[in-house]
């Protein structure tokens, strides 16, 4: 699949200077190879995830339209709803589709709430109401929509906030063992949102400064860019996570390149040497022949060796402190 490039016009954000290297589960993972791959893997599967420690929160999305964040998100959630994790979908995709509500049966969802029914509702009241659904959830999961389009309206329904979908993920992660935040797609380039996920509270238009704390607490424990598997979209995804944020991306950062072994290149390999100072790693999603419908839904048998390395890592990213109830 051919790449197009991607020119990203985001402010940028003033770096903060990186203390010593941390240890990287992530990286380390992603970097094994031959039987160390399926023996971590299987290690970090089985030992599950747990909100006792805090929720997993995971936002996906990529610079452009069309290279399947929708489709990676809902896979991430199948691979770990197969082994009994219920997760809280945040579907904050624009344009007109809803994204991750075209890959999700209703059937696997114990609530398909929209975003306006928690406008305005504090932050106590958010987390009570999310620890209720979970005691009720069993294994099935709760998928957060965007309000219908009224009748003759010819403009998309607007997505959420930056700020509402935050606290809304921070809520739900205390209760919840994972919180997929979908950023979504379309065909206007999404670099803006991506680096507003690396630096909380910094987007145009976002709350104003202050709360720092707060903003840490509502930041993404990993952050899952998706592209083409292209040399030229590798590198465009790595420029644009060099432009400085607080989260460090070779931490919590990883680039999920969509695209079948045949393209691998010596440019595409050269490309993905190129972001090791930007990301975590490079996990190849394979295209998935039953999902060329847009609207068909993600099912077990979907979920490949890549999606299985890509949610091992969630296992493998530390989590962040939500604070207190």
């Amino acid at each position: 699949m051919a790449g197009s490039p991607v020119r990203a016009s985001v402010r940028p954000v003033a770096a903060a200077p990186y203390a010593e290297p941390l240890p990287n589960p992530v990286a380390e993972l992603l970097s094994a190879r031959g039987s160390a791959v399926k023996a971590q893997t299987s290690r970090l599967l089985a030992g599950g995830l747990s909100a006792a420690e805090g929720g997993r929160l995971v936002a996906v999305g990529s610079l452009s339209g069309g290279t399947g964040a929708s489709t990676v998100a809902a896979l991430l959630w199948q691979a770990w709803s197969a082994r009994g994790v219920p997760g809280v979908l945040l579907d904050a995709a624009g344009g007109w589709r809803p994204g991750l509500a075209d890959r999700i049966d209703p059937a696997e969802l114990i609530a398909r709430a929209q975003w306006s029914d928690f406008l305005g509702r504090g932050d106590q009241q958010l987390t009570k109401e999310f620890d209720a659904v979970r005691a009720a959830a069993g294994a099935r999961s709760v998928l957060v929509v965007r309000d219908g389009r009224p009748s003759g309206q010819l403009l998309p329904p607007q997505r959420p906030l930056h700020s509402d979908v935050r606290e809304v993920g921070r809520a739900a992660s205390r209760s919840w063992p994972l919180v997929i935040h979908g950023l979504g797609h379309g065909t206007d380039s999404q670099a803006g949102e991506l680096v507003g996920q690396l630096s909380p509270g910094d987007e145009i238009g976002d709350d104003p400064p202050g709360n720092a704390a707060r903003r840490r607490s509502s930041a993404p424990d990993l952050v899952v860019v998706v592209c083409r598997f292209s040399a030229v979209e590798l590198r465009d995804v790595a420029e644009v996570l060099r432009l400085g944020h607080r989260i460090d991306p070779r931490q919590r950062v990883v680039i999920a390149a969509c695209g079948q072994a045949s393209e691998w290149t010596p440019a595409v390999a050269a490309a993905v040497a190129a972001t090791t100072d930007a990301a975590a790693g490079v996990v190849r999603i394979d295209h998935v022949r039953g999902l060329r419908d847009r609207t068909a839904y993600v099912h077990r048998r979907h979920v490949g060796h890549g999606i299985t390395r890509l949610a091992a890592g969630i296992a493998a990213t530390p989590t962040t402190q939500r604070g207190t109830r």
